[in-house]
C-alpha cells in the first residue's frame, strides 16, 4: 500500500504542511495499530487496517526524511541524514526480533499495543513541529539552503565534538 502512494507523495508534500503531514501520519499509524486490538479474527477489516498502517507509515517516513533535509543547516546536512538513516535502519534491524519476543511472551495483543504506543510517542514528538514554537522557524519552500536562522533549527543533531 505504501508503494502505491509514493509516486504521489512528493507532489502532495509540496502542497500541504509537511509538519502537519508527519504528525497526521504518526497519528494514523497509532490509531490503526490500536484498532488491531479490537479485532477478533482475520476478517476483512484486518486488510483495511494494514493498508491504513502501510500508507500512514510511508507518509510519515517520507515526510520525516524530507523535514530532516529541510531543517538541517547546509553545512551539517550529510551528518543529519546519516543520523536519520542509521536510526531508521537500526529500528528496521531490531524490531522484527523484538516483535517475535513480544508475540511469544504476550501474544499479538502485546505486539500491537507496543507498536501503537511507539506510534503515539512519534505523534507526541512530531506535535511541536506542527503546532509549537519550532514551527515558526520553518524554512520557506524554495528558499536556499543557507536560509537565515537555519543553523538553530537542527538542535537534535549533536555537534561533531560530541559524536562517536
Amino acid at each position: 500500500a505504501g508503494l502505491c502512494v509514493l509516486p504521489f507523495l512528493g507532489a502532495l508534500l509540496d502542497r500541504v504542511s509537511r509538519r502537519g503531514f508527519v504528525t497526521a501520519g504518526a497519528l494514523a499509524m497509532a490509531l490503526a495499530s490500536y484498532a488491531y486490538l479490537l479485532l477478533h479474527g482475520a476478517g476483512g477489516f484486518i486488510y483495511v487496517l494494514r493498508v491504513v498502517q502501510g500508507v500512514s507509515f510511508t507518509c510519515a517516513f517520507v515526510t520525516a526524511s524530507t523535514l530532516a533535509v529541510e531543517l538541517a543547516p547546509a553545512s551539517r546536512r550529510g551528518e543529519a541524514l546519516g543520523i536519520f538513516g542509521i536510526s531508521t535502519l537500526t529500528t528496521h534491524a531490531i524490531a522484527p526480533t523484538l516483535g517475535e519476543l513480544l508475540v511469544r511472551q504476550g501474544g499479538f495483543h502485546a505486539l500491537f499495543l507496543v507498536a501503537a504506543s511507539f506510534s503515539a510517542i512519534g505523534f507526541v514528538i512530531a506535535w511541536p513541529l506542527a503546532h509549537g514554537r519550532s514551527a515558526a522557524h520553518a524554512p520557506q519552500r524554495g528558499s536556499s539552503p543557507s536560509h537565515t536562522g537555519r543553523s538553530r533549527q537542527l538542535s537534535a543533531v549533536p555537534s561533531r565534538s560530541h559524536s562517536c
